[in-house]
């Protein structure tokens, strides 16, 4: 969407969308997915994904170094569309 498309460009986080996108063939019965990052003090980050809020992560990815600009981060992969939550 554009929202995932300004994101990207803005805060540079090609990587961030091509790690949602790498994981939909295993996550394909997955019609909704959050996916999030948390980025820690030391600059490492988790990026996971979730069904639903509540719920255990299905996927988590370390990262050893980020320069991701926010502290904290969710978006959204719905039918194959990544989307920023204020576009849902």
């Amino acid at each position: 969407t554009d929202g995932a498309h300004y994101l990207r460009e803005r805060a540079e986080c090609y990587w961030l969308i091509d790690i949602i996108e790498s994981y939909q063939p295993q996550l394909k019965g997955e019609e909704f997915q959050i996916w999030g990052i948390i980025v820690n003090d030391d600059k490492s980050a988790i990026v996971y994904c979730k069904r639903d809020c509540d719920q255990p992560s299905l996927i988590e990815q370390h990262i050893e170094y980020t320069d991701f600009p926010l502290k904290q981060y969710e978006l959204y992969c719905t039918n194959g569309v990544i989307l920023l939550k204020s576009e849902y």
